[in-house]
């Protein structure tokens, strides 16, 4: 994990302390309403800001995304970081009417240097959500306090509390299909009709590595990213010819032989899979 060398500026969200403010935020409401739009105002960080945003009701199941904005080259992190940083965390504990959710996270990208690699976000992303109601007739009040890391030359913690009521009579307008958006970014399992697929063989060497090779043929810019149980590390790199290299770098001090399964995350110009796999323990 790396060490973080500045704290961001926090800029909280206000809520109503008077009349006064109360009449705006009424106002900026119905101007919500007409607009077809859903979204709380951002909060903003040195090298960032978040919002929620809210993608209209469907089927009694909410759609609705975590909206962050970087400035500049800055990035923030996939739920795997890479080599060094920090995942986005999401606490809606305080929220009303709320019986459960759902974070998505849309593929990451690539970057860095050896030793050094980044999977993340550049410019914006958004994190669907998928919001049940404790009671459907009523609206959802998100309340969201969000931990997450932006970085440019330096790495910034950043912190964002942010509320949006989810009401049923306001549809998502256009902030609907940014999420769907998104949501198509979001990994589908490897094992439906028509996905690529994957054959995983020991490689010979000191460390415990395997060749995962991938059918039909990728394009130049596919990538794999591999995730394993809490304190298990995995490596990747593109081979020549296609196919990517796994490996094993680091393990938990008091681990066993057997290896706990690894989740694949395959991104291609086509979309993006993930897969749970289980990996041999013998060379």
């Amino acid at each position: 994990m790396m060490a973080f060398t500045r704290f961001a500026k926090i800029v909280p969200t206000r809520g109503a302390q008077s009349s006064v403010l109360a009449v705006m935020l009424l106002c900026a409401g119905a101007s919500a309403s007409a607009a077809g739009e859903l979204a709380s105002a951002w909060t903003a960080s040195s090298l960032s800001k978040v919002r929620l945003i809210g993608g209209g009701l469907e089927k009694s199941i909410w759609q609705a995304g975590v909206e962050i904005s970087l400035k500049g080259e800055a990035h923030t992190y996939w739920r795997n970081p890479g080599d060094g940083g920090l995942p986005p965390t999401f606490d809606f504990s305080g929220s009303k009417n709320l019986k459960s959710y759902k974070v998505a996270f849309p593929a990451p990208t690539r970057s860095g240097d050896p030793g050094s690699q980044i999977f993340g976000y550049k410019r914006e992303v958004i994190f669907p959500l998928t919001i049940t109601a404790a009671d459907p007739e009523k609206p959802v009040v998100l309340n969201l306090h969000i931990n997450y890391a932006a970085c440019e030359n330096i790495c910034l913690p950043a912190e964002g509390k942010v509320t949006l009521e989810l009401d049923p009579r306001i549809d998502g307008g256009a902030l609907k299909a940014r999420i769907s958006d998104y949501q198509a970014r979001v990994p589908k399992p490897l094992e439906g009709p028509g996905t690529p697929s994957l054959k995983i063989s020991a490689m010979p060497g000191n460390e415990k590595q395997w060749r995962v090779d991938v059918q039909p043929a990728l394009d130049k810019d596919a990538d794999l990213f591999a995730e394993g149980a809490d304190g298990w590390f995995f490596d990747t790199k593109r081979l020549p010819g296609g196919s990517f290299q796994l490996v094993l770098a680091e393990k938990p001090a008091d681990a066993g032989t057997k290896l706990p399964p690894v989740t694949l995350t395959l991104t291609t110009s086509k979309g993006a899979f993930e897969s749970l796999r289980h990996l041999d323990a013998g060379p």
